[in-house]
């Protein structure tokens, strides 16, 4: 196992340590740590949105959207989506995550 001191900013702010037993070599573990490092350094916005059937939708897919009137604009990774369909119509319920850099 491997564990990994992660420190942001200029090297003065310690970050929480990440341990996993799957890290098994160092190139592994500067993977990860630059993951957890990316992830530290922006806000995570989760959303559920209820749209008409696009059937381009994947998970795990970058895709830009764009719902003015509730301000969600940009490219957002697709992480659920489920169909709502009914005898007129056919929607899906989409689970998205938009990452924004933290205002330094």
């Amino acid at each position: 196992m491997i564990s990994i001191r992660l420190r942001t900013g200029t090297g003065d702010k310690e970050a929480q340590s990440v341990s996993d037993t799957m890290l098994t070599n160092t190139g592994m573990a500067i993977i990860r740590g630059k993951q957890e490092l990316w992830e530290y350094s922006r806000i995570r916005k989760t959303r559920t949105l209820r749209i008409p059937h696009d059937p381009t939708v994947e998970l795990d897919q970058m895709k830009p959207l764009s719902v003015g009137y509730i301000g969600i604009s940009g490219d957002h990774r697709i992480d659920a989506y489920s169909l709502e369909i009914t005898s007129t119509s056919i929607y899906q319920n989409v689970t998205i995550t938009q990452w924004q850099e933290l205002e330094q």
